[in-house]
C-alpha cells in the first residue's frame, strides 16, 4: 500500500518550494516582461487549515463575507477584472485542506 511521506520527507519538499519560490524571484526582467503582458492571471491559493483563504478570496470575488465555511473540494474561481483600463482574466484554484 502507499504510506504518508514522512515528516523529513515533508520538511525536504517545503524547503524546496522555498528555494524555488526564492530562485523565481531572480529571474532576469527580459524573462518577466513576457508575463506582465499576459492577460490570463492563474494563483493558487495556499495556506494552514482554517486560515480563512477561502473567506478572503470569495470577499475579493463577490464583496460577501462568509463568516463559516467548510471547504471538502476543490473549487476553482475565475474572474474578470479590470485594472488600469486592462482586462484580465484571473483564475483561482482553492484547494480543499483536510
Amino acid at each position: 500500500g502507499k504510506t504518508s511521506p514522512s515528516r523529513t520527507e515533508q520538511r525536504s519538499a517545503e524547503t524546496q518550494q522555498c528555494f524555488w519560490q526564492d530562485r523565481l524571484t531572480t529571474v532576469p526582467s527580459a524573462v518577466w516582461k513576457p508575463l506582465i503582458d499576459m492577460n490570463d492571471i492563474k494563483l493558487a491559493l495556499l495556506g494552514s487549515k482554517g486560515a480563512g483563504k477561502s473567506a478572503v478570496l470569495v470577499r475579493f470575488l463577490t464583496k460577501r463575507f462568509i463568516g463559516e465555511y467548510a471547504s471538502n473540494s476543490n473549487s476553482l474561481y475565475r474572474k474578470r477584472l479590470s485594472i488600469d483600463g486592462r482586462q484580465l482574466n484571473l483564475e483561482v484554484f482553492d484547494p480543499c485542506s483536510q
